[in-house]
């Protein structure tokens, strides 16, 4: 059986849903945290609903490898009451860091279980890692196409290169692996680095004093006129000389 998974803008499409359903495809759509879901119980948010979730539901499943690591979430599913044939479930996955809630509206034609639901919607997580580096790698965003005969000429060439590049990093990966990387050396008959013991309180420092300034000197100022130049017209200015030995007026 196939799968679809998708962001916010495929999950709210109620007609792309039923177009999956005809072709008898699962899928698992991401919906807004305030979408409304039918229950039993009545109409709630998706949001609203974690808080009617038993606490025994939970149960901590990984969504796929990421960067790093494996991506672990707290996820719990809720059977909304919908009479249409086939399987409906409401994915509510929960990220053990952050707490921050993701919903999702899922279908099977047969029974799926939780851990293949969440699986499905982990996987979405690789094609959002290829997008981006379609983008960055071979240039996916980088196009003014608005109209699909001019789509079909610049993005099925962009996946071919990306493609491509691709297949050339696995061979080289596969003909010269990442080498291992192994822990400091040790050195057995190295006698350990001693460092001088630092004192538990801190060394007291003598407390600021003010620091006066000197008082400035006394002495007269003179006005001694400033000698006149050959060029341009004959201006009166006056020089300023300190003196320290004349006394002030």
């Amino acid at each position: 059986m196939g799968w679809v998974t998708g962001d916010e803008g495929y999950g709210g499409n109620p007609k792309l849903r039923a177009a999956i359903e005809e072709r008898g495809l699962g899928y698992a759509l991401a919906v807004a945290c305030s979408a409304e879901v039918r229950t039993g119980a009545g109409t709630f948010r998706a949001d609203a609903l974690v808080k009617k979730v038993p606490k025994r539901v939970w149960q901590k499943l990984s969504a796929g490898r990421g960067a790093k690591a494996q991506r672990f979430y707290d996820c719990g599913v809720i059977d909304p009451a919908d009479p249409a044939p086939g399987h409906r479930q409401v994915l509510i996955r929960r990220n053990r860091v952050t707490g921050e809630l993701a919903c999702l509206r899922c279908y099977s034609p047969d029974p799926a279980s939780l851990t293949a639901l969440v699986k499905v919607a982990g996987s979405r997580w690789r094609a959002e890692e290829t997008l981006q580096s379609e983008k960055g790698l071979a240039g996916l965003d980088e196009h003014q196409v608005r109209r699909h005969p001019f789509w079909i000429r610049s993005v099925p060439f962009v996946l071919l290169a990306h493609a491509f590049l691709a297949e050339v990093r696995a061979e080289e990966h596969a003909r010269r692996p990442t080498p291992r990387r192994t822990g400091p050396a040790v050195l057995k008959d190295a006698a350990p680095v001693q460092h001088p013991r630092r004192s538990a309180s801190p060394p007291r420092r003598s407390p600021a004093r003010p620091v006066r300034l000197a008082p400035p000197s006394a002495g007269a100022i003179s006005h001694q006129p400033l000698p006149a130049t050959s060029r341009g017209p004959h201006v009166k200015t006056t020089m300023c000389r300190h003196s320290a030995n004349r006394p002030s007026r």
